[in-house]
């Protein structure tokens, strides 16, 4: 098909023209099969359609539109038809397109060991030397794609022994082997892309995703770096490289450069929403030390996108922080859309707390705790207003709320069996009591009983039976005391 002297345009118009009129206009062969392709290319498949149909109306035994009609129907997705049709093709074994084309068909409809037979059968055949390489290279491109990283392993190294260099060959190569979960081979591989070319931006990107999946973090951060400098600030590299931080456990700089994530792509709102994330989660490990690191990125988002509900969080940090000045001016912008919610009820409460006005601090939690009767916050901080107040009955249905809320909240116990401890209630206190461990038990034994006690016991040697008795006659003594002390 020589299409070096026809006018595409020109084509399309008189084709278009052809249809807008309804009448039937001679294209050759050649014209058909430029129209098909035209059409297919620009995902126009139907249209595709009509015109090889069309085509082979006029040119019946055409090969070469016979090809591109088998082209056009694996576009539209039509593989059963598709590979029926090629099998009429008359000297369909011989040709290596109609060939690649089948496995194509049979790789796409799960007709893996069909495919594979068939395969054994060509590679054993008498392809030429140049169609045989043709062959396994662009099938061991489709049977990377159907996920057959074996069968792609196998036909990729044949093509690879032919063309050393072929970049594509090699890509698809360590990209297979890697999926294999052969990461060392994955690597030789790329390894030979980079000596190919020492500025390759996706080879070291993927140096660095395959060292890190091997453990070696060092080697995959030198990588990264290498890509970064190929493509500075590339914030996919920056994520892949804070990742191998993590799993280095080195959390400071994964933190680092999920921060310099925001500078590289300040207007992606979902950048600012995964380092929030982040610090939520490492929180357990560096507990208030986050909120410094939590204000300057709520901050910058508030500056990026506008206050939203962003004042209440900052205030709130702040107020972790103890910087209640810093905390008051973000609280006193907060919109009034924002003012009737258990967030702005629990920073009104904190302020109050902050100016040891337990009224004003109670009145605020208890409209919070109206927002949220399951709030673990606000229940803890009534429970201790209360018992600050000594209105112990009330403080310990707040802990009896928080513990049926969260059963492993160790230090809700704790609390409760001291509020029972020094009501002096037998059944309440037997009850919390039973709820927890023997080392808390151990815990519990030693805050109550006297500074100067006589008993050198070591509670360790204790039973629970043991401890449950002893705590007991520690509450029987206090009870005794407190009645003392009265009188």
């Amino acid at each position: 098909m020589n299409n070096k002297n026809i006018n595409i345009t020109e084509l399309i118009r008189k084709y278009e023209q052809m249809r807008y009129m309804n009448k039937k206009v001679y294209f050759d062969a050649d014209e058909f099969g430029l129209l098909a392709k035209y059409y297919k290319d620009n995902k126009k498949i139907s249209e595709a359609e009509s015109v090889i149909n069309l085509g082979l109306g006029m040119h019946s035994n055409s090969f070469e539109l016979k090809i591109i009609k088998a082209k056009v129907l694996l576009a539209s997705k039509q593989y059963e038809i598709a590979y029926d049709y090629l099998i009429t093709i008359a000297h369909s074994e011989a040709n290596v397109v109609i060939l690649i084309m089948k496995f194509d068909c049979l790789l796409k409809l799960d007709r893996t060991e069909e495919a594979d037979a068939y395969l054994d059968y060509i590679l054993e055949g008498e392809l030429n030397d140049e169609d045989l390489n043709t062959f396994v290279k662009e099938v061991g491109y489709l049977y990377n794609d159907a996920e057959c990283f074996e069968t792609a392993i196998m036909l990729l190294e044949k093509a690879m022994k032919v063309d050393t260099t072929n970049m594509d060959i090699l890509v698809e190569l360590a990209y297979a082997y890697e999926m294999d979960d052969n990461i060392v081979k994955a690597i030789e591989i790329t390894n030979v892309i980079l000596d190919l070319d020492p500025y390759s931006f996706d080879g070291w990107v993927s140096m660095g995703r395959l060292h890190s999946y091997n453990y070696e973090y060092e080697l995959s951060i030198d990588a990264f770096d290498f890509a970064l400098a190929i493509k500075e600030s590339d914030v996919n590299v920056l994520k892949l490289k804070a990742l191998t931080y993590n799993q280095d456990d080195n959390y400071e700089a994964e933190l680092k450069l999920l921060n310099e994530c925001i500078d590289a792509s300040p207007d992606d709102e979902s950048l600012y929403d995964d380092l929030l994330e982040k610090y939520k989660e490492f929180e357990v490990y560096w507990g208030m030390e986050q909120d410094e690191g939590i204000v300057k990125v709520l901050e910058k988002k508030e500056a990026r996108f506008g206050s939203k509900e962003l004042l209440l969080k900052i205030a709130h940090h702040y107020v972790r922080l103890d910087k209640y000045d810093e905390a008051k001016e973000a609280y006193q912008r907060i919109p009034d859309e924002y003012k009737h919610t258990l967030e702005y009820y629990k920073l009104t409460g904190d302020f109050a707390l902050h100016n040891s006005d337990y009224a004003a601090a109670e009145a605020a939690f208890m409209l919070a705790y109206l927002e949220s009767p399951i709030d673990k916050d606000v229940l803890d901080i009534l429970a201790e207003i209360n018992s600050d107040l000594n209105n112990y009955e009330k403080s310990a249905e707040y802990l009896e709320q928080l513990i049926a809320v969260d059963s492993e909240y160790s230090v809700a116990k704790f609390r409760l069996a001291f509020i029972r401890f020094e009501i002096g209630e037998k059944e309440p206190f037997d009850e919390i009591i039973n709820q927890v461990s023997d080392e808390e038990l151990r815990i519990l034994l030693n805050m109550f009983k006297p500074i100067k006690s006589k008993d050198k016991t070591d509670e360790k040697e204790l039973s629970r039976e043991e401890l449950i008795i002893r705590l007991d006659e520690a509450r029987v003594n206090r009870v005794l005391l407190k009645k003392n002390y009265i009188k």
